[in-house]
């Protein structure tokens, strides 16, 4: 993880990335001018090109590059006048330098196509020819310094080797030793580098071998017999290790070399250098090389060991998807015969046979069309892909060991392309999926639709609209053609505003039905009010998916309506408004003689008010003595028993205590189809009995306890007056007073 810096801190650390490359770049010109050839002013050695280039390529932009290579000219060139070179002569050299780093970058960018590297065993050679064409053009630019050595050629071919080789090497190493080691940063662990023993024997025989010829063994020409090792130490070691084991042969050949030591010894000094740098950049290359195409090679064995794994891992997962899918598989070779099936198509088709032929297939199962005729051989599905035709969603009637009524089947068949030494090369795959059960079910939905379509076409009284999301008409019945006068072709399609009010089919939206009524338009302009339903239709996940309107033609039944609501309005004032007292009883059971309706003439007769009546009983208003019959008469009406409907004569009480007599005479409400009520406990659910109440109670032949149990001013009445009085005889009759009107009471009787 990078280190986040403060903002005070972050301008140090630039300065400082820019002053270290510098650093070693001014270290490493003073250090090579130390030897340069005698009497010249050429360095033998010389990589301040490869710092340089290290130093130019860690930029990306033009402007930042172009400054580095003036900062490189300028540190050069100080080098030069600081190690004793005359100023014209510094400030060419130094800019022959910037000129070789900048050629050099730009040609491994061209080369590569992004930022320097050494990934591949072309890179390396990219790098060596990068190298030389720096070097060459920094000598364009020497040039006029060189001639005037006296050794021109000498120093040129010096001059040339020692930037090519001191880029190369300088380059090449420091690249090897930025390259991850084995297995880390997630990637793969190389196989077949040495161990710590085998590492051992190179570093130290390695060391030993380069010592020995460079150093001790003067003079012998073994110098290319080290490369070798260079290609042990490259094949088995990492790349940081060869990079060090490269880095250490190189200092030692060219230290023994600069100390007229080793196979170069013989040579005169530029030659014995110029030919030390040049081992040193073929062994570099070589090495290099080597150890990255072992890389590459180790990083293709890892992909390829990958691949396979993935490939097996594949290769698994479509033999378990071959073996559980529900569809039956079956790979046919070219010639006809089945290579495979998966357990579906052997439960479908039957075992896979050893060889066949299209036209034997007859001989295992019957395939025929779903209407029962015979196919031709040549237009079967898999005969046709075998052709190179691709079919899909063909049904085929399969007759076979399963059952002499046979599948339906649905079949995609497709061919397989050439493959060299596949056994399905050139073949056919097809698909076997039973559709058995949905063509039947389709067929069943489809009787189903029609049925449907009959009973909308024949229900000519109910009309039926349905509408889809858009709003846009999908069903107009026979019904709603004849009632609104338009035509299915007609509607269908369209948005129902233009034949129909909006509210017709516009909600709900959400859930449940709605019930109302509008006036609906016909094509001739006359209206009616139309009773509709509109429901909403869900599907499988409930989410609405259009709207379904159904609607009647309701003029007869609002005219229905009408004339109840004024039968019912005449009931209401001729009850209310009657001046005989009239109540409506209960004769449900547990509620029997409960009053459900009373007329203000009764509540006046009773002494108390409308809603303290509503909701008794008739019992809490008689006389006690008169319970009993009560209960008794009001039983045998709710038992369905037939009753005189002659008058009664029962006694009231008022809350005063005064006891009032009526005639009363009970009518049964029955239901409209005149049948009788049902015993109680039955279904119907509420009977009313109805009582007139007539005004004072008529003076008749009382019993003894009657008698007694009345007020002594009531006996004593005159006959005919409103409070009592004993009832006489005129022409043989019995007189009783006169009915009480709406809103009269009879006065109380006068204590005496």
């Amino acid at each position: 993880m990078s280190e986040v810096l403060p903002e005070h801190r972050r301008p140090v650390r630039r300065w400082a990335a820019r002053a270290v490359p510098a650093a070693w770049l001014l270290a490493a010109g003073l250090l090579a001018r130390q030897v340069h050839l005698p009497g010249s002013d050429v360095a033998l050695v010389w990589p301040v090109t490869g710092l340089a280039v290290l130093w130019v390529a860690r930029h990306r932009g033009l402007r930042q590059r172009a400054a580095v290579l003036a900062c490189t000219a300028a540190l050069c060139a100080l080098v030069r006048a600081l190690t004793g070179a005359p100023l014209t002569s510094a400030l060419l050299g130094g800019a022959a330098d910037a000129v070789a780093a900048g050629v050099v970058v730009a040609v491994l960018r061209a080369a590569q196509r992004g930022p320097l590297r050494l990934e591949r065993g072309g890179d390396v050679w990219a790098l060596a020819a990068a190298c030389l064409c720096g070097a060459l053009a920094g000598g364009l630019v020497s040039a006029p310094l060189l001639a005037a050595e006296p050794e021109s050629a000498h120093a040129a071919l010096v001059q040339v080797l020692g930037t090519a080789a001191g880029g190369l090497v300088v380059v090449a190493v420091r690249l090897l030793l930025q390259r991850p080691r084995a297995g880390a940063g997630g990637g793969h662990r190389q196989q077949g580098l040495a161990g710590p023993a085998e590492s051992v024997a190179l570093w130290l025989g390695g060391g030993a071998a380069f010592v020995g010829v460079f150093v001790v063994l003067d003079g012998a020409q073994l110098a290319f017999a080290t490369l070798p090792l260079a290609v042990w130490a490259a094949l088995r070691l990492p790349a940081r290790a060869t990079a060090a084991h490269l880095l250490l042969a190189a200092a030692t050949a060219l230290g023994g070399t600069l100390a007229d030591r080793g196979p170069f010894a013989a040579m005169p000094a530029a030659l014995a250098v110029a030919t030390c740098q040049a081992y040193a950049a073929v062994l570099v290359v070589v090495a290099v090389s080597i150890c990255l195409h072992r890389d590459e090679r180790s990083v293709l064995t890892a992909e390829l060991g990958a691949a396979l794994a993935r490939t097996r891992e594949q290769t698994a997962l479509m033999q378990a998807v071959h073996q559980a899918v529900t569809e039956g598989i079956v790979v046919y070779s070219a010639d006809g015969a089945s290579l495979s099936r998966n357990p579906a198509a052997e439960a479908l088709l039957g075992a896979n046979p050893r060889r066949g032929q299209p036209r034997s297939w007859e001989g295992a199962y019957q395939l025929l069309h779903p209407d029962g005729s015979t196919p031709d051989p040549q237009r079967l599905p898999v005969v046709r892909a075998l052709r190179g035709e691709a079919v899909i969603g063909e049904d085929l009637l399969v007759i076979g060991p399963g059952g002499p009524q046979g599948r339906l089947l649905n079949v995609d068949a497709h061919p397989l392309p050439d493959a060299e030494g596949a056994a399905w090369s050139g073949g056919a795959v097809a698909v076997f999926h039973d559709v058995t059960e949905e063509r039947t079910s389709a067929a069943a939905a489809a009787r189903t639709r029609d049925l449907l379509a009959g009973v909308l076409d024949g229900a000519t009284e109910l009309g039926v609209v349905a509408t889809d999301t858009q709003h846009r008409i999908t069903v107009f019945s026979s019904g709603a053609e004849r009632m609104l006068g338009r035509t299915s072709a007609e509607v269908v399609g369209t948005t129902p505003e233009a034949h129909l009010p909006p509210e017709l089919l516009l909600g709900p939206a959400e859930g449940g039905s709605a019930t109302g009524r509008w006036d609906l338009v016909r094509r001739d302009g006359s209206t009616f009010t139309a009773e509709v339903t509109r429901t909403p239709m869900l599907d499988d996940d409930g989410a609405v998916v259009g709207t379904i309107a159904v609607f009647t033609d309701a003029t007869t039944q609002i005219a229905a309506e009408q004339r109840l609501a004024d039968s019912e309005e005449q009931f209401r004032l001729a009850f209310e408004t009657n001046p005989t007292g009239m109540l409506v009883m209960s004769l449900d059971p547990g509620e029997v003689g409960r009053l459900v309706r009373v007329n203000t003439a009764f509540a006046a007769f009773t002494g108390r008010r409308r809603t303290e009546l509503l909701g008794g009983r008739v019992r809490d208003l008689l006389h006690p003595d008169d319970v009993a019959g009560h209960l008794d008469r009001l039983g045998r009406i709710a038992r369905g028993e037939r009753v005189a409907a002659d008058g009664l004569e029962q006694r009231f009480t008022r809350p005063d205590g005064s006891v009032r007599w009526a005639r009363t005479s009970p009518s049964l409400i029955q239901p409209s189809d005149g049948s009788a009520p049902p015993p109680p406990g039955g279904r119907r659910g509420r009977h009313r009995g109805a009582r007139r109440g007539r005004g004072a109670a008529p003076r008749r032949p009382a019993r003894p306890a009657d008698r007694a149990a009345e007020p002594r001013a009531a006996r004593r009445a005159p006959a005919g007056r409103p409070g009592g009085g004993r009832p006489g005889r005129r022409d043989g009759r019995l007189h009783r007073p006169r009915r009480l009107q709406a809103g009269q009471r009879h006065p109380r009787p006068r204590r005496g």
